[in-house]
């Protein structure tokens, strides 16, 4: 159901033991002004804190009692509630629709947030998702993309009431967001509900978006710790592009259990790694393909090196197999049906893409994508080696090493059609 607004409802009825409603809001990181990095999740975790209807107090209990979250993240601002089974939803759709569109977000509110988000900021200093943060920001750093989710400590110290209130105003319109609603009984009731609640905010200014610029890159940052975090992205399609499905089964190949290709060759066999996964991201303009392992500092350019060497045996030799496939494609269907039976999980997928799945989750689809998948798998030479982004972290930097590991990697370039 689209409403008036532009609002879009969805729901799914699921034997559970309450309602799970997600709503998903297509803003995030990417969209804040440079000079407010950090203002997107300060938003989401501020407007919780109590609106123009409803007190503190009373914004506190309710988020306690249907366990109410909002987060933000690239290109998304989500919020997240559990109503159990015989309460209803109107208390728990009153609020969420009152943060998005009447939240007081006062000074020592805002404040409060800030410290908290400084704090998880300092605490998660030296871990892999921040790895992962640096090599967006290395490889788009001139766009949104490249910003990091919770912000640099930094520009959060600088944000305001009037840099949240600014944000939300510009960024949560009725246009851009999805509520999804995945639980037991009737689902015309919560409709209605949700209808009412939100049915008074009204759409806004259509926006502009820039594509981002892929720009092949290192960047190396000191970090406390023995371990050492490295992330390498190649680039790929946009999600919702017809080589996204091809995509994720390759990441899934190359690094998506213990009968991988990398941890059998870094783990298995060569012990260089503690950990190594792949992952295709999609977005809704660029994609990105991210391997990522830890390792301790003497082993980090031999890792590096590894990595790369099995991403020209793509190319020479060593094609993507039937086994292969048909692994990867087991694994990604689980994994779906297991999201798509939990009401939690569902709502928020339903809320981010409408269920939408990467590619089909049985061997015949597995197969007609073969093809496919074998030949990205064959560019890694000719195409992605060249593009590689590389990001490091870890409390020794041996620089020099892994540019030359990098720079061994170049060679012709051809367009990714």
């Amino acid at each position: 159901m689209v409403m008036p607004n532009g609002l879009t409802v969805i729901t799914d009825t699921k034997a559970a033991g309450g309602a799970a409603i997600t709503i998903s809001i297509d803003c995030g990181a990417r969209d804040e002004r440079a000079s407010e990095c950090g203002v997107a999740n300060l938003s989401a975790q501020s407007a919780l804190e109590g609106t123009a209807s409803v007190s503190g107090r009373d914004a506190t209990r309710l988020r306690a009692a249907y366990q109410i979250r909002g987060s933000a993240g690239v290109e998304r601002t989500e919020f997240r509630a559990w109503v159990p089974a015989g309460s209803g939803c109107r208390e728990a759709v009153g609020l969420l629709a009152g943060a998005i569109s009447e939240a007081t977000c006062y000074a020592d509110v805002v404040e409060m947030e800030k410290r908290a988000a400084i704090s998880e900021l300092e605490m998660t200093e030296g871990t892999r998702e921040r790895t992962r943060e640096l090599l967006r920001w290395a490889v788009w750093r001139e766009h949104g993309l490249g910003r990091p989710s919770a912000g640099a400590k930094a520009s959060v110290m600088r944000l305001g009431r009037r840099h949240v209130l600014g944000f939300m105003d510009r960024q949560w319109r009725p246009e851009r967001m999805t509520v999804a609603v995945v639980g037991p009984g009737d689902m015309a009731s919560v409709e209605d509900e949700i209808a009412e609640a939100f049915g008074r905010m009204r759409p806004g200014a259509d926006r502009t978006q820039t594509t981002p610029v892929w720009h092949p890159d290192a960047i190396y940052q000191r970090s406390a710790g023995p371990e050492c975090h490295f992330a390498i992205g190649f680039p790929a399609v946009e999600r919702g592009h017809r080589l996204a499905a091809g995509f994720d089964l390759l990441a899934r190949v190359t690094a998506g259990g213990v009968e991988s290709r990398l941890f059998r060759r870094l783990r298995t066999e060569l012990n260089l790694v503690g950990r190594i996964r792949s992952e295709y991201r999609g977005y809704s303009d660029a994609g990105m393909w991210v391997i990522e392992g830890s390792t301790r500092r003497e082993n980090e350019t031999a890792a590096v090196r590894a990595v790369i060497e099995e991403m020209e045996n793509f190319g020479n030799g060593c094609p993507v197999t039937e086994e292969e496939l048909w692994k990867a494609s087991r694994a990604r269907g689980e994994a779906w049906r297991a999201e798509s039976v939990d009401a939690v999980a569902w709502s928020r997928r339903l809320a981010r893409d409408g269920g939408w799945r990467c590619g089909g989750e049985n061997w015949s689809e597995a197969m007609a994508q073969a093809s496919e998948v074998d030949a990205l798998a064959r560019r890694s030479v000719a195409y992605w080696l060249p593009e590689m982004g590389l990001a490091r972290m870890g409390p020794e930097l041996e620089r020099e090493g892994l540019w030359q590991v990098r720079a061994a990697a170049c060679g012709p370039r051809m367009s990714l059609q």
